[in-house]
């Protein structure tokens, strides 16, 4: 610390700022989420209570059915038996609507029992019906099989209600427990690619030490500045590999191997790539867009087509930015060879700015053209509001290149 330079302080106050910021942010995630597995608990609760009403919509069906019965047997009456008819054909699509609600196999088996047991009571109805109809009034034929196969549907009913409840009850735990690990993985995912990111960031730093001293702003970072000695920045870059593969450990491999190809192309980016004209930039565009592929690898979510377009544009745009300013600041000074460590002139000012405006209008127009895809009127209730995005991009990005 005796050795530490004053301006050197400010940086560590804003690295401290922003992990408090990060630490902020995840307990906020934390909360939210708490909030609605709550939410979710007390929705699938107000089901649990409508498959009970459930239940008892169905026994109230079969209590119909039986009163029309009792009363076809007492008056004869063709309008009851009609009635009785009708009745049954409703209760017995009703039973097949119910299929689609129903989660586990248990409940998927006695909704097959109540299917077959209404069979065998229609049957009985049926033959009760036949039986009232040859039968004198005097001497009718007996309920006794027609309440028997009643009372057994009003047994699976309430059968079939109590798996319902456990399966709604293992659909929350099983959520929340999916969600805790969702946050973990979030985390991990995170702390991963940032650890990553930081080890080749200061890689680079150290392959770029002589041109970076030279340099009238980047002289002022940690290790050209010599706030740093080089032989921490060494013992970092392992230091923070290790540390990234502890925290991707439990990931998914599809986001282990977006962080190694990640990786792999910082490394040649670092040796090789970034002292090649354009190769550069598009190497740089790749880079940021790979970091959306890992990080839809570690939510297992799909990245469209259009996502990945838009960023590689944008991000192209803002690394010819980077490009252009620094070129611009050699101009100014009036340097006029070729930048250290790139392979770019100050008479490629004019080109890297034409390229760079029209890499950021296409992103803009990748954005509109999403506006107008099939898919994303299906996604948005109101997919024309988008539509305010666009002049606000067209803004942005010109205001950065005639900064």
């Amino acid at each position: 610390c005796r050795h530490m330079n004053l301006s050197l302080r400010p940086r560590i106050l804003g690295l401290t700022l922003a992990v408090v910021a990060l630490l902020g942010f995840i307990g906020w995630a934390a909360v939210f989420t708490w909030r609605h597995i709550a939410s979710l608990g007390d929705r699938l609760s107000r089901e649990q209570m409508e498959s009970f009403q459930t239940a008892d919509q169905f026994r109230a069906n079969l209590q119909r059915l039986d009163s029309l019965l009792h009363r076809y047997e007492r008056h004869h009456e063709a309008g009851d038996r009609e009635q009785f008819l009708h009745e049954w054909k409703r209760v017995d699509e009703w039973i097949d609507r119910q299929r689609p609600t129903l989660t586990s196999m248990r409940e998927g088996k006695l909704l097959d029992q109540i299917n077959s047991g209404y069979d065998d009571y229609f049957n009985a109805a049926t033959n009760l019906l036949a039986q009232l109809e040859r039968a004198p009034a005097a001497a009718p034929p007996s309920l006794a099989r027609v309440e028997q196969e009643s009372a057994k549907l009003n047994a699976l009913g309430y059968q079939l209600v109590d798996a319902h409840r456990a399966s709604l009850q293992s659909f929350i735990s099983e959520s929340q427990v999916t969600l805790e690990w969702l946050r973990v993985f979030f985390v991990a995912a995170f702390l991963a690619f940032g650890l990553t990111a930081s080890s080749a960031y200061v890689l680079n730093d150290l392959l770029d030490l002589d041109a970076d001293r030279l340099h009238p702003r980047k002289s002022h970072r940690p290790l050209a500045s010599g706030d740093l000695e080089p032989i921490v920045g060494v013992s970092l870059v392992p230091t923070l590999l290790v540390a990234a593969g502890v925290a991707a450990w439990q990931l998914p491999w599809t986001f282990g191997a977006s962080l190694g190809l990640y990786l792999l192309v910082t490394l040649a980016y670092s040796f090789r790539l970034k002292h090649h004209p354009m190769l550069d930039v598009t190497t740089l565009a790749g880079l940021y867009t790979l970091r959306i592929i890992a990080g839809g690898a570690a939510s297992s979510t799909p990245v469209s087509f259009w996502l990945l377009a838009f960023s590689m544009f944008i991000f192209l745009s803002l690394a010819l930015v980077k490009r252009y300013s620094e070129l611009d600041a050699a101009r100014r000074v009036g340097r006029l060879g070729k930048s250290r460590g790139r392979g770019y002139f100050p008479g490629d000012l004019e080109m890297i700015a034409s390229l760079g405006g029209a890499a950021g209008y296409m992103a803009v127009l990748v954005l509109a053209l999403y506006i107008q895809d099939l898919s994303t009127v299906a996604l948005y209730r109101h997919p024309k509001a988008i539509w305010l995005a666009c002049p606000v991009l067209l803004f942005w990005i010109s205001r950065v290149w005639l900064l």
